[in-house]
């Protein structure tokens, strides 16, 4: 069949390309050829399962701030891999738009940065340490808990990273050069707790500076729970007058607070905080600076603050800014109207002032090294030993001793649960007390239907012998 070329240019003029081909096609079809066969397009990929975090940083509420997550890899400067997830801060200081992205391999290192829009809520200027970091361990990560950063949470990883492969006590790493996950997750305790004995100002074990929040959220919606928010935050603002005051004192503007912190954590992790890391004096601060550590910590005044407030008044601080962090519905009535008074004590420069081996914030009498606990809190050491030169000898000073160290008014001596105030028996030596056990003697009849409920040859007075 033949086809005037006119009539194709014609055709293709009038817009009817598509038509022509497909007469075209009609034209050459051969019906011997195999049909053709339309493939249909591969199903999308399913959408990644993504867990959202939420939280901040806070040295003072971070708004507008940068967030990043990174995978943890030692071969890397600050320990920093590979970034598994990225978001900011709103202006309500909150994270938003960060998620990681499952399977989750953590812990992870979660660092809330200040860029040239950041503020702080508390001052409404550029915070003063402007770089954050925490831990984000699987735990946390479970817990579906509000995570945040903070001055505190940043010194004590930088004391992990540092020692986690260190076989020195407290830490339990195999040092060998190489630090893995299992040994900074190990790590996190000894150096929460090296932390708070020096820059935590007397924060308790009721307190988890990875987990407590440091400021009111809706998950501290009870007094308790804003007690210790406001004795956690009160640490934070303390910590970051110190730092300010130390860098106040060096007069050196190419000195940040970011890097005293660091630098801090590098003297903590050769035992004392000296101004020196194995006998090397630090460059950001010298040993003068540390004269600042010796003032009482509530009254250093929070910096740049517009009201000229301290540390002191932490507590109505956190009370006025609920509203500016979005946490405004949270009922802080029963916080405000208590007499709840924040106590802070000063910095240490040593985690183990007296020497004993126990650290300052483990231990009841951290000063005296001859007794560390006070189980009842009594004022009574449980056990005092004898100085020898200034060292605990292994002999026990009776006259110091408490001898009954849970106050329940059974000696020690007699009392097979010492730290237990509802027990100090157990007739059948299961491992329960007697008050909580419900079959004391062990003889299969509970205690409610047993006569002779701490005989175990014997249950009912009718008939003693069980002969029926």
């Amino acid at each position: 069949m033949k086809i005037s070329f006119q009539l194709l240019i014609r055709a293709i003029k009038q817009g009817l390309v598509v038509t022509t081909l497909l007469f075209l096609t009609g034209c050459f079809d051969n019906s011997d050829d195999d049909p053709v066969v339309v493939v249909s397009p591969p199903p999308p990929e399913p959408e990644p399962e993504t867990l959202v975090l939420g939280g901040g940083g806070v040295k003072g509420p971070m708004a507008l701030a940068d967030v990043t997550v990174y995978a943890i890899d030692p071969t890397s400067d600050g320990f920093k891999g590979e970034i598994a997830g990225s978001g900011n801060t709103n202006a309500e200081a909150q994270i938003e738009n960060l998620s990681l992205t499952f399977p989750l391999e953590p812990p992870y290192i979660l660092e809330i940065s200040a860029n040239e829009s950041t503020t702080d809520i508390t001052t409404g200027l550029l915070p003063v340490i402007t770089n954050v970091k925490t831990l984000l361990t699987d735990e946390l990560l479970s817990s579906g808990e509000q995570i945040y950063a903070t001055p505190l949470t940043d010194l004590t990883v930088s004391l992990i990273l540092n020692n986690a492969d260190s076989d020195l006590a407290p830490y339990t790493g195999n040092n060998d050069g190489i630090t893995t996950n299992e040994e900074i997750l190990a790590a996190m305790t000894p150096a929460q707790s090296q932390v708070k004995s020096t820059m935590g100002f007397g924060l308790g074990d009721e307190i988890d500076i990875f987990s407590t929040p440091p400021l009111i959220n809706s998950t501290t919606d009870s007094e308790e729970e804003q007690a210790s928010t406001a004795a956690y935050r009160s640490a934070v603002e303390a910590l970051t007058a110190v730092v300010f005051e130390m860098q106040n004192i060096i007069g050196d503007e190419s000195i940040t607070t970011d890097s005293i912190l660091t630098d801090m954590a590098a003297d903590l992790s050769d035992g004392e905080i000296d101004g020196a890391v194995d006998g090397e004096e630090i460059a950001s601060y010298p040993e003068a600076a540390l004269d600042v550590l010796e003032q009482d910590p509530s009254t250093l005044p929070i910096p740049n603050d517009p009201e000229g407030r301290t540390v002191a008044d932490v507590k109505d601080v956190i009370i006025e800014e609920t509203s500016e962090t979005g946490n405004g519905d949270t009922d802080t009535t029963a916080f405000e109207e208590s007499e709840e008074v924040i106590v802070l004590e000063p910095a240490e420069t040593s985690p183990d002032i007296d020497g004993d081996g126990v650290l300052n914030s483990d231990d009841a009498y951290p000063e005296d090294a001859s007794a560390d606990s006070d189980f009842d809190q009594d004022g009574t050491p449980d056990v005092a030993y004898i100085l020898v030169d200034g060292v605990r000898s292994e002999t026990i000073d009776e006259a110091r001793s408490d001898t009954d160290d849970d106050n329940d008014g059974v000696s020690d001596e007699n009392d097979q649960f010492p730290l237990d105030v509802f027990e100090h028996t157990d007739t059948d030596l299961d491992g329960t007390g007697n008050n909580a056990d419900t079959d004391d003697d062990n003889d299969g009849v509970l205690d409610v239907d047993d006569d002779f409920p701490l005989d175990s040859t014997k249950s009912d007075a009718i008939d003693q012998d069980v002969d029926g």
